[in-house]
């Protein structure tokens, strides 16, 4: 089963979300193309998705899997770097 949720925050610049987005080859293997970012797992952690899209406010992302530590990891780090984040159901809009 995949879920979907929409996560929005303030920002300045695009490369500073491009760069954040980047930055989790340390906890998740990472593929990207154009204005999606593909995480799924490191050899020997449960299995995975996690999908981001960055639209202009914030993320769409999907999950499927064990994605539950990955998720508490992205979060913190998201609200570290961009402060107060809201998280929407499917269907929220910016």
């Amino acid at each position: 089963m995949s879920f979907f949720q929409a996560i929005q925050f303030q920002y300045k610049a695009d490369d500073d979300v491009r760069s954040f987005l980047r930055g989790f080859s340390e906890v998740a293997a990472f593929e990207e193309s154009s204005d999606f970012y593909y995480y799924s797992q490191l050899a020997g952690q449960p299995a995975f998705k996690f999908d981001c899209e960055f639209v202009n406010g914030g993320l769409f992302t999907t999950r499927e899997g064990e994605y539950f530590m990955f998720l508490g990891y992205f979060l913190e780090a998201l609200t570290k770097c961009f402060g107060a984040i809201e998280i929407g159901p499917e269907g929220a809009c910016f």
